[in-house]
């Protein structure tokens, strides 16, 4: 089993959309699995993801603190910060439970 099959679907900006924060792409992607943007968060790094989640009217954003941002990811306005992708389920618990 390789990388690829631990995802539903990888689309990258040779795919012909517009590039991020033009939120085409991202909405190619949560339809083509299946979700709805009110069903759907993006897990970036700057804030480029955080403005392309927002225009896809996704339900959440959260960043990494590592990747690619000039700017420390905690000023970004994301819905949660982590430090690994281990952090991810428990992160989305607790943004839950405060909704």
């Amino acid at each position: 089993m390789g990388i690829a099959d631990a995802f539903g679907h990888i689309q990258g900006s040779e795919a012909g959309f517009p590039k991020k924060p033009d939120p085409a792409g991202l909405a190619h992607v949560v339809r083509a699995l299946g979700a709805t943007p009110d069903t759907a968060l993006m897990v970036g790094d700057s804030v480029v993801d955080v403005e392309t989640a927002r225009a896809a009217g996704l339900s959440g954003v959260v960043l990494v603190s590592y990747g690619y941002s000039v700017t420390p990811v905690t000023e970004l306005k994301a819905d949660a910060v982590i430090n690994h992708l281990h952090e991810l389920v428990p992160a989305l618990a607790l943004a839950e439970q405060a909704q």
